[in-house]
């Protein structure tokens, strides 16, 4: 009984987590891409 409660919240949490790491790495690569102009066009101007 105790195991078939767990689970499905373990799966849950775990499923979140991926989420959270996806919108973490799409943050950095937006971030990343924004310095990456940035710098582009402090050198270009």
């Amino acid at each position: 009984m105790l195991c078939g409660t767990i689970r499905p919240i373990r799966l849950k949490t775990s499923i979140f987590n991926v989420e959270a790491s996806l919108e973490t790495y799409n943050w950095v690569i937006t971030t990343a891409f924004q310095y990456f102009n940035l710098l582009r066009n402090i050198k270009n101007g």
